[in-house]
């Protein structure tokens, strides 16, 4: 039984005469009366009654056309719904990143821009960041260029994130601009829990100094900024960091050494076709931190 038979059957149907059909059809009267013969054949049972020179569906025929109606309404509704998944596609973007404060002034701008677009936003940590779901998963992901396997990944970088330490006023490095980290060494630390991105940075800078930091605290975003407001200690964090609105009250100091700053990217997995909204995201998004490096600098 193929479709075309079956749509063939359901003007047919509707129409009750062979050779308006077949007109409207743009067949042959007897191409039509074939096809009817084959289906009928198939199904074993009469679908029409010929009365004269006029046919009128009978009963085995309006049993069939029953359902033959409720197949094209389904395959109808499957294409408007196909229709509209696809304006949503290019009306929609997928991202995730790895240290998701860093970016919510952006993202907020840009929906301010394109007020039409839906941004599905993830934060995702390392150790999801370079498995296949996660680049099948996500349109982009904004990140550190050290975290990503760039065998896997196409990118633009976005910006040189410098590392600081934020401290409340009433630290005794109140008023510092700029501090070695060697100062700091002995420091209690409220860090980022294992697995952030920003706390392997935090780990290495350390290292590369020669000393193994005094985590008293290990948490998410949010609560650092609660125990650093509390005076539990000391944070580590970057320039970005810094302008996000989550430690924004905080003092800070930029390190002179050790110099280890992290290249932030917008990448998206090699090969991926990417919808119109998303297209309109990266580019956003590299003008955006074009001009707040402008206004920085």
């Amino acid at each position: 039984m193929e479709l075309l038979q079956l749509y063939y059957f359901k003007v047919l149907a509707e129409r009750e005469h062979l050779t308006r059909t077949a007109e409207s059809l743009m067949i042959a009267a007897p191409s039509l009366s074939a096809t009817i013969s084959r289906l009928e054949n198939e199904l074993g049972v009469k679908l029409f009654d010929r009365v004269g020179r006029n046919i009128r569906l009978n009963e085995n025929g309006r049993i069939l056309q029953r359902y033959v109606n409720e197949i094209f309404d389904a395959l109808q509704n499957a294409k408007t719904e196909l229709k509209d998944a696809g304006v949503r596609r290019d009306n929609c973007f997928t991202v995730a990143s790895t240290a998701e404060s860093l970016w919510t002034r952006a993202i907020h701008k840009f929906l301010e821009t394109y007020p039409d677009i839906l941004v599905q936003h993830t934060a995702i940590k390392l150790d999801d960041l370079n498995q296949h779901m996660t680049s099948s998963k996500y349109d982009f992901i904004v990140t550190a260029l050290r975290d990503l396997d760039c065998g896997e990944w196409d990118y633009e970088v976005l910006y040189h994130d410098w590392p600081v330490l934020v401290f409340n006023s009433s630290h005794r490095f109140h008023g510092r601009k700029t501090l070695d980290l060697l100062e700091a060494k002995n420091e209690p630390f409220v860090a980022l829990s294992q697995g952030y991105s920003s706390r392997r940075w935090f780990d290495e800078i350390c290292a590369a100094s020669g000393f193994k930091p005094n985590v008293v605290v290990e948490c998410d975003y949010q609560l650092r900024t609660e125990m650093l407001r509390a005076n539990y200690g000391i944070g580590f964090s970057s320039v970005l960091g810094i302008a996000s609105n989550i430690l924004s009250t905080f003092e800070y100091a930029k390190l002179s050494q050790p110099l280890v700053p992290r290249t932030q990217v917008i990448a998206w997995h090699k090969g991926r076709k990417l919808s119109v909204a998303a297209h309109q995201f990266r580019s956003f998004l590299i003008k955006y931190m074009e001009q707040y490096q402008n206004t920085e600098g």
